[in-house]
């Protein structure tokens, strides 16, 4: 059955007005009215369309079609549809609500509203996607223009990967540009750091949350400066400052490293030169430290007695000349038992005259009043000098860890350990 159209019903469920037959073809809707006499067939015909009305008045011959009559129950009526009608396929006025050319309305003059064609003297929507109709091809048609929805303008389901963003489902979607390595990864959502794919603007992304392995949460390399203590760093505060805590290359600051460390040292030539302006303790050299400063001052005692032969001012009073070094090591052995000597008087057991006479230094620059001593069962002022007047105890084999220091004995100290003699 070709181009059958379902219409609104032109009257109001229960108003016993009659009921809306559907006609075929080009014929238009008619409504059927019910008989008084529901067994008379005059009314309806073999098919159930609807017995065309008298077009006259028996007695009168005058025309009646259209025009009121009087009903013994009713009371004067009119035609069906309220108003005048004409041919659906002709155009002019139609049922009222129902405007010719919309959707399940009569075609206006056999044209419709955009979208729509003229079925069968109705309007119906017109094939293809878009028009709200899923078909025969398509796998959904939602009737709008958005893209971005579950149903695309090509009337195809929109899922990840066909180049169509589905909004709150999909963060991204570049269709074959999808990519693992890409902006917009095969799942349709966005690179990131941290997801386990190197992206770009990433150097590495190893999928973890630990920051200090070899691939940062920053998604860089890890290395020194970034602010992460990596295996085989000591310490890495983020910066290049040199001056703090820690150093640029990743080290902690410590005095004799060349780096001057502000509010914790005072200087740092980087070496261990006690006769400079910058000590081996990083403090900058000042009369009266015990060491002195070659060509600044002329000794430093390292005492408060301006009465000796250093001034508080580092300066020599009286003048002495150098009688001669020798050498800690080259005392008697420490086996024998030897006397324990201080430097003074270990000079004038060697060059002669009493040990006042002399002032002792560990250069044979200038006077210092220091000399190197051994001790018994310990080296540590083979290293670090003493007072030129110091010793302790009186015999050198005392038997017990530090229980003798002398400067002119054969035990701990080695070549280097040179006292220089002054009278």
């Amino acid at each position: 059955m070709p181009g059958v159209v379902a219409v609104a019903s032109l009257f109001a469920c229960g108003d016993d007005q009659g009921t809306l037959t559907t006609i075929t073809g080009a014929s238009a809707t008619v409504p059927t009215f019910p008989s008084s006499d529901p067994s008379d067939p005059s009314n309806v015909g073999e098919t159930g369309d609807v017995t065309e009305p008298a077009t006259g008045d028996p007695a009168t011959g005058a025309p009646t079609t259209g025009a009121p009559t009087s009903d013994a129950t009713t009371g004067p009526t009119s035609d069906t549809t309220g108003g005048p009608t004409s041919d659906a396929t002709t155009g002019g006025t139609t049922t009222e609500g129902c405007p010719p050319g919309s959707l399940a309305c009569a075609c206006d003059g056999g044209a419709c509203d955009g979208g729509l064609e003229c079925v069968d003297g109705l309007c119906a929507p017109a094939p293809g996607c878009g028009n709200g109709v899923q078909e025969v091809g398509e796998s959904c048609d939602d009737g709008d223009a958005d893209n971005n929805d579950a149903c695309t303008n090509a009337c195809e389901v929109n899922e990840c990967g066909d180049g169509a963003v589905y909004v709150g489902v999909e963060d991204c979607d570049l269709g074959a540009g999808n990519s693992n390595t890409g902006a917009c990864k095969l799942d349709c959502t966005l690179q990131a750091c941290g997801d386990g794919f190197k992206g770009p603007g990433e150097s590495c992304d190893d999928g973890n949350a630990v920051d200090n392995d070899a691939c940062s949460n920053a998604c860089v390399p890890g290395g020194c400066g970034d602010g992460v203590v990596q295996p085989g760093e000591a310490c890495d505060d983020g910066d290049l400052d040199d001056g703090d805590g820690c150093l640029s290359t990743c080290v902690k600051a410590k005095c004799g490293d060349g780096k001057l460390w502000v509010g914790a040292e005072e200087c740092d030539d980087g070496d261990l030169d006690d006769t400079d302006a910058c000590l081996s303790s990083c403090v900058k050299a000042q009369c009266g430290d015990g060491k002195v400063y070659v060509g600044v001052e002329q000794c430093d005692d390292g005492n408060a007695d301006n009465a000796d032969t250093c001034s508080n001012a580092c300066k020599q009073i009286g003048v002495k000349k150098l009688v001669g070094p020798f050498n800690v090591n080259d005392g008697p052995a420490w086996g024998g038992n030897p006397p324990t000597y201080t430097c003074k008087e270990a000079c004038a057991l060697l060059f002669g005259g009493v040990a006042g006479d002399y002032s002792c230094s560990t250069s044979g620059a200038v006077v210092d009043g220091k000399a190197y001593l051994s001790g018994y069962a310990d080296a540590q002022y083979c290293n670090s000098p003493q007072d030129d007047d110091y010793k302790l105890n009186t015999k050198y084999n005392c038997g017990v860890f530090g229980c003798s220091y002398s400067a002119y004995v054969q035990d701990n100290c080695d070549a280097s350990t040179v006292n220089y003699c002054w009278k």
